[in-house]
């Protein structure tokens, strides 16, 4: 069995997935800002030792704002179905925006959303779902400034709220 090494393989795919021009994000990476944060040594990526989450809840609580975002990874992930896990994601969020954060998350049983599609060639035996932690106000200034490039002008409304007007919906209620 392949060692998991969650820090290589993901910042593989980030450089692989989110960091590459792309035009179906208007000639901008997937993640516009992900290779900056790698760079400057802000990204912690944490992996999952408990499957309720308290580890998770307390690195929220914690959350270091010398980072852009922090990582929370698990390849032992078929213990909770994507339902479950998005379930889980959503009632985090409702508690997140309250700490002024947010997060976004990715599940194997996932589809790729365009213009994230996954192209890199990982290692089947480093699948894992993945949760970003990061500041929410920062968030959605950086989602207005790349709105502004033409960032979301391919997106279909349905996944243009599913990323973006929910939280900026989220922000507004704070």
């Amino acid at each position: 069995m392949k060692l998991f090494t969650p820090g290589k393989t993901i910042r593989e795919w980030s450089k692989e997935v989110l960091e590459p021009k792309s035009d179906y994000h208007n000639g901008l990476p997937a993640c516009p800002f992900a290779k900056k944060s790698w760079e400057q040594n802000r990204v912690k990526i944490q992996i999952c030792k408990r499957n309720d989450w308290l580890d998770l809840t307390q690195a929220i609580v914690d959350f270091d704002d010398s980072l852009d975002v922090l990582i929370y990874v698990n390849n032992n992930w078929d213990h909770i179905s994507d339902e479950e896990f998005d379930a889980r994601v959503d009632i985090m969020n409702d508690l997140c925006v309250k700490l002024d954060l947010w997060i976004m998350s990715s599940h194997p049983n996932h589809e790729d959303k365009p213009g994230f599609e996954n192209n890199a060639d990982l290692d089947p035996h480093d699948s894992m779902y993945m949760v970003f932690v990061q500041r929410h106000k920062e968030l959605v200034d950086a989602s207005k400034k790349i709105e502004q490039l033409g960032y979301y002008s391919n997106w279909t409304k349905e996944i243009f709220d599913e990323f973006v007007t929910k939280r900026k919906l989220k922000c507004d209620k704070k």
